[in-house]
């Protein structure tokens, strides 16, 4: 089927749909416009930063989590969007870990989940995506290796 003729005015073709009955071109009923003017900010809160690169760094221990924030705000002028109609849909994805939550809606547009770190030493990305909100945003947390406690050499001796 070509297109070419058919006006779709300002909206993408993502909102239309093929009628299977008339073979029609129809409006999508569950289509709503992306937001403009908003995007989302992810805080991440953990006990240490690396001193490599000073971004939040948990223990690579499998135990150890950090909360993660999530904020819808203006684009303009970065003010926290916090009425009830800021409730969109959320997408996690991480790259190592494990999260609290895959998906979660925001509630008067803010979110909270936790990241636990697993027991590699790798730098996870944390990846957020809201329905209508097009860009995504991430984050990202170092799994530092582990302090293992240290044991006297054999045949040597603490007492004096």
């Amino acid at each position: 089927m070509v297109f070419a003729e058919v006006d779709f005015g300002d909206r993408p073709l993502a909102s239309y749909q093929l009628d299977l009955d008339t073979g029609a071109v129809v409006p999508r009923a569950d289509w709503t416009p992306p937001e403009v003017g908003a995007r989302l900010e992810l805080t991440v809160t953990t006990a240490a930063r690396s001193p490599i690169d000073d971004i939040p760094e948990l223990p690579a221990d499998g135990t150890s989590e950090a909360t993660i924030t999530v904020q819808k705000r203006t684009v303009g002028s970065d003010r926290a969007l916090t009425a009830a109609s800021h409730n969109n849909l959320l997408t996690i994805r991480t790259t190592a870990g494990a999260l609290s939550q895959r998906q979660m809606p925001l509630r008067q547009g803010r979110a909270q989940f936790t990241l636990r770190s697993s027991t590699d030493t790798v730098i996870a990305e944390v990846r957020v995506s809201a329905d209508r909100i097009a860009e995504p945003v991430s984050a990202r947390i170092e799994f530092a290796p582990t302090t293992l406690p240290t044991r006297p050499a054999r045949g040597s001796s603490t007492r004096r």
